[in-house]
């Protein structure tokens, strides 16, 4: 139980909110969730351990006597079992097929998603994100959602956390995979699987959802496109046009006009 670190869902929100203004009006809005911007603040957490399980379950006891789980993996299952046979707490989930294997250990009931969220007292979201959880983020106003009572559930692993940090220290670099293995000390193979299952994408992902990350920084500054592409390590212009498109939804240049800038250049304000 020691490697699994729980934060509560109302903490990332703010956290989205200290490092993007654009990303602050998005959330005040209730808008559409970020995923690809949510990678980034998941693994910035994951490196700070939160809040072990038992620590977690033990502070809600009283209040909460009926746990959902959103994704049972190990991680979800790990946590099901401790809040059933530790501390007595009704265990419902919801998960792509149906865990026989928890049923049993933990008396775990099975239920759609929307069920889920209006039965349970308190929401575990194990990350990676299973769909459901994936779609709740995407679709799903936080209006019609009581954040403070939903929490994200992920296993510790100092070999990403040594991963994370150096794609965050070099991210406009070019990093080859061995660079990256060395730092982890794992294998390649084993490195590219345990980053995904921890963090839903590849390391070289990872990297490109950094670089576009300050790029969007620097376009609401209102740095010119050719130099914020140079800048943040894409080969040219095409090639940062590309990859911005496909991660934001809109062309470099469009997300420039639509937010805000903070200073004398006198941007339009953010229509999104």
């Amino acid at each position: 139980m020691d490697h699994i670190d729980i934060v509560a869902l109302s903490e990332v929100m703010v956290a989205f909110a200290a490092a993007d203004p654009s990303e602050r009006s998005s959330i005040r809005r209730h808008r559409v969730w970020d995923m690809e911007l949510a990678v980034i603040r998941f693994a910035e957490f994951l490196a700070k351990g939160k809040c072990g399980v038992r620590e977690f379950l033990h502070e809600r006891k009283m209040l909460a006597k009926t746990l959902g789980v959103l994704g049972m993996d190990p991680i979800g299952h790990a946590v099901a079992c401790q809040a059933c046979i530790d501390f007595g707490m009704k265990v419902l989930y919801h998960h792509s097929r149906p865990m026989p294997e928890v049923e049993v250990a933990c008396s775990a009931c099975l239920l759609p998603l929307d069920e889920l969220l209006r039965q349970a007292d308190i929401v575990c979201v194990v990350l990676p994100l299973i769909r459901a959880a994936e779609t709740l983020m995407r679709e799903q106003q936080f209006a019609s959602l009581n954040s403070q009572r939903i929490f994200l559930a992920w296993r510790r692993s100092p070999p990403i956390e040594a991963t994370v940090a150096h794609l965050s220290a070099h991210y406009a670099e070019h990093i080859h995979l061995d660079e990256l293995t060395i730092v982890a000390g794992l294998s390649k193979f084993h490195l590219v699987r345990l980053f995904a299952t921890t963090l839903g994408t590849t390391p070289h992902r990872y990297q490109m959802l950094l670089r576009v990350l300050h790029a969007k920084t620097m376009l609401r500054h209102g740095d010119p496109i050719g130099e914020v592409a140079f800048r943040v390590g894409f080969y040219d212009q095409s090639h940062f046009h590309r990859y911005f498109s496909l991660m934001v939804g809109m062309t470099p240049g469009q997300y420039q006009k639509r937010t805000p800038v903070g200073n004398q250049r006198n941007f339009i304000q953010d229509i999104k």
